[in-house]
This record gives C-alpha cells, sequence and structure tokens, in this order.
C-alpha cells in the first residue's frame, strides 16, 4: 500500500505551544511507524502554497529514523492553499493510494476544492484536523486587531464581547 502524509507547514501551523506543527508530525511519525512495520510504502510531503521538498518514499521498520529527521527539519513558511498543493501532488504521484492530510485547513479558498481533487483522482483521502484551543475559543474583549499570520491581513473588531469559559 502506497500511503502519502500530505504535511501542512504554513505559517498557521506554527502557532500555539506547543504548536499544531508539532502535534501534527507527532501523529504523522506514529502512523509512519505503523505503516512501516506493516511494509507499506510511505512519503512524507510538506506543503503550505505549493509543495516542498518531500521525503521520498520508504519502506521497512528502519526507516522510521530518517522520518524522524525529516519532520525535525521542517519549518513554517507560506499561506495554506490546499487546491495548488494537491494539484501538484497528484501530478507527481506514481501511484494512488491514501493520502493523510494534516492540516488547520485555514485556506481563505475553502478546503472542499482540495480535498476533492484527492477524491476524484482516486486517492483514499484522510484528514487529520490539527487545532489549538485559542483557534475555537480565543477569549478576546474589548477593541480587538487581529493580523492574519499568513497574509498579514489586518482586521479590526469593535467591542468584542465574550464571557470568558472555564
Amino acid at each position: 500500500l502506497s500511503i502519502y502524509f500530505l504535511l501542512d507547514t504554513s505559517a498557521s501551523m506554527f502557532m500555539g505551544e506547543p504548536s499544531k506543527a508539532d502535534y501534527a508530525c507527532r501523529v504523522v511519525a506514529a502512523l509512519s511507524y505503523i505503516a512501516l512495520a506493516n511494509l507499506d510504502r510511505i512519503t512524507i510531503i510538506p506543503f503550505s502554497t505549493g509543495l516542498g521538498g518531500m521525503l521520498a518514499q520508504k519502506r521497512g521498520k528502519g526507516q522510521i529514523f530518517s522520518v524522524i529527521e525529516f519532520l525535525k527539519s521542517l519549518h513554517a513558511g507560506g499561506r495554506t492553499d490546499l487546491e495548488v498543493s494537491f494539484t501538484q501532488f497528484i501530478h507527481r504521484a506514481k501511484r494512488k493510494g491514501v493520502a493523510v492530510v494534516a492540516s488547520d485547513l485555514f485556506d481563505h479558498k475553502g478546503f472542499e476544492r482540495g480535498l476533492n481533487l484527492l477524491r476524484y483522482n482516486r486517492f483514499d483521502c484522510y484528514v487529520l484536523h490539527v487545532l489549538e484551543p485559542s483557534d475555537f475559543d480565543p477569549a478576546l474583549t474589548g477593541d480587538v486587531r487581529l493580523i492574519d499570520v499568513e497574509t498579514n491581513e489586518v482586521r479590526e473588531l469593535y467591542g468584542v464581547d465574550q464571557a470568558p469559559t472555564s
């Protein structure tokens, strides 16, 4: 079985403590080990506005060390563009198989078209939606100036009133 791990390395994934990217890398490493122990072929492909340098296909349990070293070397950059990234992936992938997407899915154009590209090209698609608590409960009050970490777009919100949650 060919398993492709598509790992979001956009700037938003490196927010939080620990970062969403750190958590995604840990999950990808664990799933990679299971696949390698099962003698499946794995490929890890980072993406943001397009595909980054990938970890070429690996097979066998002994390859887990190269997987871990590769995951440690990843850096943040760019904004999330699933459609462009997955279009590039479809043209590079030599075999059909399982596509595991690890991302916060913060794509300004939406995530549906990108994921549908994988499905329409006969990949079995699974999504690991990685979020941190402040993504869905930011606990902001008063006048707030928000800056998008990927695009540097500024939004000002006035009179934000949110009671703290316990």
